[in-house]
């Protein structure tokens, strides 16, 4: 009797201590298998067989990454496969077709993530003979707002960039600068004054993620020019994230000065 917990992200010691699941159990995450390759992770998760293998999705997992975890339970060699959602307590049995399932919107990400490549590379160009806006920043601080752009694929609820985040948009708020806010979710931390629009995550991904950063950026943009046709802000104001274009796109597009927020190498972070 054995049991194989399954995650994104590191699980905290108290979700392997749940008594109704067989001993031993045993956890890996896919972020903590990913150095591996994509031939090593699959071999540690064929490594044994077990009775029962659960998925377990936090609040903090983007909607669309389901795709993943159905097919990562079906690597794996187990009796009984589960997807467990720790926000809701509910439980679900994953069975053969919906693998199929997750097959075929796996497929309809990896197109997707491949398109989005190929057209933001042909962006890339095009943005490199644009010249930058020569900027007053005392003029374009003084007026405000500010639009505050976090296009990351998935947002996290816990970890020191959510009190980065708060914490600039907050100061911003402070500032009087009315920052309105574009995420995939609701930053946690942030002030009820401050305009938020979701960006949702696609329904579908695939893998590497690379491909579903790219495609995400594509979406983000699209929504974040609409909502900047209705109401310009001052400037942009932007934490950057591996292959996100939106705050030089739209910073192009509408003239607007871009403020870029860099924590550090997001290449050295993805590896």
């Amino acid at each position: 009797m054995s049991s194989l917990l399954l995650s994104f992200f590191p699980l905290p010691a108290a979700a392997c201590t749940d008594e109704s699941l067989p001993r031993p159990v045993e956890a890996l995450s896919l972020a903590g298998l990913r150095p591996k390759g994509l031939r090593g992770a699959m071999r540690a998760m064929r490594g044994s067989r077990h009775d029962l293998v659960r998925f377990v999705v936090t609040s903090s997992d983007p909607a669309g990454l389901r795709t993943i975890a159905d097919l990562a339970l079906f690597v794996t060699r187990g009796e009984r496969r589960e997807r467990a959602d720790v926000a809701t307590g509910r439980i679900e049995v994953v069975s053969f077709p919906d693998a199929l399932a997750a097959s075929a919107r796996f497929a309809i990400g990896l197109l997707a993530g491949m398109w989005s490549v190929a057209a933001n590379a042909v962006e890339v160009a095009f943005l490199r003979r644009r010249r930058a806006l020569p900027t007053n920043w005392g003029e374009a601080v003084s007026r405000g707002p500010v639009g505050y752009l976090r296009g990351s694929f998935g947002l996290p609820s816990v970890g020191g960039s959510v009190g980065h985040t708060s914490g600039v948009v907050n100061a911003l708020a402070r500032m009087g600068m009315a920052p309105h806010v574009f995420a995939c979710t609701r930053p946690v931390g942030i002030r009820d004054e401050c305009t938020f629009t979701a960006v949702p995550i696609p329904a579908t991904s695939c893998y590497p993620n690379e491909l579903n950063a790219h495609r995400y950026s594509r979406r983000f943009g699209r929504r974040v020019s609409r909502e900047l046709r209705a109401r310009r802000p001052a400037f942009l104001y932007q934490r950057y994230v591996l292959n996100g274009m939106s705050g030089v796109r739209m910073s192009r597009r509408f003239r607007l000065p871009l403020v870029l927020e860099y924590n550090g190498s997001e290449v050295w972070a993805q590896k």
